[in-house]
Parts: structure tokens; C-alpha cells; sequence
């Protein structure tokens, strides 16, 4: 059997100290009740456009490094010339996160980049 460790995606808020992000399965857990909490889902809060996501989900990413990091310190920390390289780099770390689709599954639905990025399309 392969290795299943996860890897951490690399990422720098602005203050030049490169983090790693690694959305565990507690993490993914915080996620859904926020969700609940909120009564919205992931892709609705990202159109949103909403800085206080990107922070909350550098929060669930960050702690397996950082376990006591605040969202204050992330708001202190963050260079908003960064917002689309975040975002870019939360979105890598969810894929990386992600179990592979099964070969038969279809993937269906509109791609929502965070708030700061750009949606890149291919073809």
C-alpha cells in the first residue's frame, strides 16, 4: 500500500514565513459546522467574497502547525497583495485533502474560486 500521508501545501501570508496547510479531517469537520451554524454552504460564503472565510479556513488549515493561531493574528498577519495567492493556495490544499473521485464518478458543478482569486479556465 502507498504512503497516505498527507502533504502540506506551502503557503505565505506576507510576512515572508512560509506555512503549510493541510486540512485534516477535524478541520473538515469545523468546516460542516460552520456550515450548519451560518446555514451556508462552502461555494454560497466564497461568492460572498468575504475576507473573514479566507481567515477562518487559514485557521482550520494552519492549525496542525499552528494549533493556537487566532484569527486576529491571521487578520494582523495577512498582506492583502497576497489575498489571490491564499486563496490559490486553500483551494490546492482542499484538492490535496480531497480522496481521489472514484473512476466512474462524474464531477458536476460550478467552480467558486475565494475571494482574491481569479477563476482560471481551461480549453
Amino acid at each position: 500500500m502507498a504512503d497516505a500521508v498527507q502533504p502540506a501545501v506551502a503557503v505565505n501570508l506576507g510576512d515572508g514565513k512560509e506555512r503549510h496547510l493541510k486540512f485534516t479531517l477535524r478541520a473538515v469537520k469545523q468546516l460542516k459546522e460552520y456550515e450548519k451554524t451560518v446555514g451556508k454552504s462552502l461555494d454560497e460564503l466564497t461568492k460572498e467574497n468575504d475576507p473573514g472565510v479566507v481567515v477562518y479556513l487559514l485557521q482550520l488549515g494552519l492549525r496542525h502547525e499552528e494549533p493556537d493561531v487566532t484569527e486576529d493574528q491571521l487578520y494582523d498577519t495577512i498582506d492583502m497583495r497576497n489575498m489571490p495567492e491564499i486563496g490559490e493556495r486553500i483551494q490546492e490544499a482542499f484538492g490535496v485533502a480531497s480522496p481521489p473521485p472514484a473512476k466512474d464518478e462524474v464531477l458536476q458543478g460550478e467552480v467558486v474560486p475565494l475571494p482574491g482569486t481569479s477563476q482560471k479556465t481551461t480549453g
